[in-house]
């Protein structure tokens, strides 16, 4: 056999390698998920493979989820009158997936996962059926589509946010078999009618974020069965793991992603790492994040084991909507000082009848001040699209301003969080909006400078109230009289 036939065969080969089955022998219906598949809970997660992100305040996500496998249980006889030949008991299977989820209080996300298998059906040809049928083993050609099992479960983030280089988040999912409650006599799309009717699957998920563009993340859990005897196959309490390479490209609206993931016997007496009980597949996709909250997937998948529900290839798309990050602003409160000697720079004056406008920008002391405000996604560098006014605005002042040499782009976060992550997030907020002038208002790079104090100069100390904690949350603009040397040397984009 070649291993190309190797990896194919499935688990439930040794059913009929002796022959030795009575032929009044009736076989148990087998009822488990053979679909290791199973979505990520978060859009902004891999594919199979979840991030140790949280979802944000209230913030709520629906995703459907489609995959459609070939070949992902096959039988192989050794013996008789078609002997040597693959019998396809599962030659294809299309699963849905309706899901939602929703964060609570920035660390907590619950979740919900409810499959439906449209496809499942079998190849095999009127000897092979009628082989099986001789030896009671009938039972094993898949009954037809249904409902999955129901998971329901929860993500609680430990450590860390995106910005940090290492996050942890613990994560705790139920399921129960509707599958067979739906249908008592389903096949391959569930647990079996069997008390407690609870299965339990518990997971501890990292993430390395090794800068902007890329993310490690790495899964692994424990997911308890329903006990139920299968022959040739082992299928009591697993290991699970998983482990994914993501690049982030385009300022974070697409994802490259490169993952690996399946199970394993988990107890000593169904032998632990047993090829049969063992599938992993191989999967490489892409996501766009639309701005509005839209989220769209391909991937493909090939089985690397000839583990049990292993394809020989895999299809997946997704689509998903999550509510946009809640809005939080950074603050910028103008300092009310005394004017340089150049007059502040006004829009011209209106014509008579018309009401007078606001200076959108104001030069005082060297500091180039806005009446608005810059905002960011909460937890982000990302602006919102209602900061692009007030920049669009500096970026004019600047480019009418030749005779200012550098500007000294300033983030300033208040004191909640870990000082370390605050002057990270201040570093890279100051460097969204260099690159925002740069690309968008045709600012010229050699002038301008991204500096991140995070927490370190705040305008109010020891803030306490909202108002006063807005205050130090904050974007300054300050011209310098040259360039720094060390500034020269990391320029920003």
């Amino acid at each position: 056999m070649t291993k190309s036939d190797q990896r194919r065969v499935a688990a439930l080969a040794a059913l009929c390698v002796a022959l030795a089955i009575e032929s009044t022998a009736s076989a148990q219906l087998p009822q488990f998920d053979l679909n290791q598949f199973r979505p990520s809970e978060l859009a902004t997660d891999g594919f199979a493979v979840s991030t140790a992100d949280g979802q944000g305040h209230l913030r709520f996500g629906v995703q459907v989820y489609m995959d459609y496998s070939r070949n992902a249980l096959q039988l192989r006889v050794t013996d008789g009158p078609i002997a040597d030949q693959q019998m396809s008991l599962v030659h294809a299977q299309l699963t849905g997936h309706l899901m939602w989820s929703l964060g609570l209080w920035e660390r907590l996300v619950l979740f919900m996962d409810v499959p439906y298998s449209f496809i499942l059906k079998d190849s095999l040809s009127e000897e092979q059926a009628g082989f099986l049928d001789s030896f009671g083993l009938d039972v094993l050609v898949p009954a037809g589509r249904g409902l999955g099992d129901l998971y329901v479960g929860a993500r609680g983030v430990l450590y860390g946010t995106r910005e940090s280089i290492f996050q942890l988040a613990a994560q705790a999912t139920l399921t129960t078999n509707t599958a067979s409650a739906a249908w008592s006599e389903q096949t391959y799309l569930g647990e079996p009618p069997r008390s407690p009717n609870i299965g339990g699957w518990f997971e501890l998920l990292a993430t390395f974020n090794a800068g902007e563009h890329v993310r490690i993340p790495l899964n692994l859990g424990y997911k308890t069965a329903f006990g139920q005897d299968v022959p040739s196959l082992d299928l009591g309490n697993q290991l699970t793991f998983g482990a994914a390479l993501q690049l982030l490209l385009g300022d974070d609206r697409f994802m490259l992603t490169f993952e690996s993931f399946g199970r394993t016997a988990a107890q000593s007496e169904t032998g632990t790492g047993g090829r049969q009980e063992t599938p992993i597949e191989l999967l490489g996709g892409f996501k766009y994040f639309h701005e509005k909250g839209f989220t769209v997937g391909l991937a493909g998948t090939g089985g690397v084991t000839s583990g049990y529900g292993n394809p020989d290839w895999r299809v997946i798309g997704m689509l998903a909507y999550t509510m946009p990050e809640k809005e939080r602003a950074i603050a910028e409160e103008p300092v009310l000082q005394e004017p340089l000697e150049e007059a502040p720079v006004e829009e011209p004056a209106p014509a008579v009848g018309e009401a007078p406008q606001e200076p959108v920008v104001v030069i005082e002391e060297g500091t180039l001040q806005i009446p608005d405000q810059i905002y960011f996604e909460f937890d982000s560098a990302k602006l919102e699209l209602r900061s692009r006014a007030a920049l669009d605005g500096v970026a004019e002042v600047l480019n009418a301003h030749l005779d200012f040499p550098v500007i000294r782009v300033e983030g300033h976060t208040d004191w909640r969080g870990p000082a370390e992550y605050n002057l990270r997030l201040s570093q890279r907020r100051a460097e969204s909006v260099v690159r925002y002038l740069v690309t968008e208002g045709g600012v010229s790079k050699l002038r301008l400078v991204a500096e991140g104090y995070g927490e370190t100069r705040p305008l109010v100390p020891d803030a306490k109230t909202e108002e006063d904690l807005a205050r130090n949350r904050r974007v300054e603009f300050h011209v310098d009289e040259k360039r720094d040397q060390a500034a020269d040397a990391d320029e920003q984009p």
